[in-house]
């Protein structure tokens, strides 16, 4: 079943004819691993097509996972995507590949650089989901983090989406960052607290982050005295 669903996998610019090549590809991956024989060609496939909409990617890079040999094998044939413009959503899936994409991390790292949000917010939760132990790259993360927020945290309501991904993805990591920068963007003079109880954390944000200005910490010695 497998070479006559291969020959229609072919993205023509011919509306009836894409719509025949997805549903072979979405044959092929309900096929899994007995589909193993089309893994090379759909990563041709991937290397071969043009601009794609984000949920074409995401159904041809499901189908290679599908396909693949296994997780290992899979993230170290996506390498070479990492340099096109399908590398955002290789690295969405390899963070859901986890530990066993550890080989994509050095691919992974330049992406923390870009200007675009969505590249960064992907790289880094890739990042964070492959090495979570990793001080290095933990480190790097933050450090892309600190960086790339004053341009995600305006007043504008009408941000790209990718950028609240981003966010997202390093509040779960160390919600405390975002915390802070939510003080500062209300102005707020003082944050009265007392360090490693009130709010787990919050100091070093304040401290590390903000440089301890606007806010600035009042140390306090009970919860009640920081209330009032």
């Amino acid at each position: 079943a497998v070479r006559p669903l291969l020959q229609r996998c072919e993205l023509d610019e011919d509306e009836s004819l894409q719509r025949t090549a997805w549903r072979a590809i979405d044959a092929l991956r309900k096929l899994g691993p007995a589909a193993g024989d089309a893994f090379d060609p759909l990563l041709e496939l991937l290397g071969a097509s043009g601009v794609l909409f984000q949920e074409d990617y995401e159904r041809l890079l499901s189908a290679l996972r599908a396909t693949a040999p296994s997780d290992a094998v899979l993230a170290g044939r996506l390498l070479p995507a990492m340099k096109t413009r399908s590398a955002v959503y290789v690295a969405d899936l390899l963070a859901d590949i986890g530990p066993a994409a550890k080989v994509a991390v050095p691919e992974l790292l330049p992406l923390l650089a870009k200007r675009d949000i969505h590249a960064v917010g992907s790289a880094a939760r890739a990042l964070l989901c492959i090495a979570p132990e990793d001080a290095d790259v933990n480190a790097r993360v933050q450090a892309a983090f600190w960086q790339a927020l004053p341009r995600v945290t305006t007043d504008d309501p009408f941000r790209p989406w990718g950028e609240y991904e981003f966010l997202a993805t390093i509040v779960a990591k160390k919600p405390t960052l975002f915390e802070a920068e939510m003080l500062r963007r209300l102005k707020s003079p003082y944050m009265p607290l007392v360090p490693g109880a009130s709010y787990r954390g919050l100091q070093d944000s304040l401290v590390n982050y903000l440089g301890n200005a606007a806010p600035r910490m009042l140390v306090c010695l009970h919860e009640e005295h920081a209330v009032a």
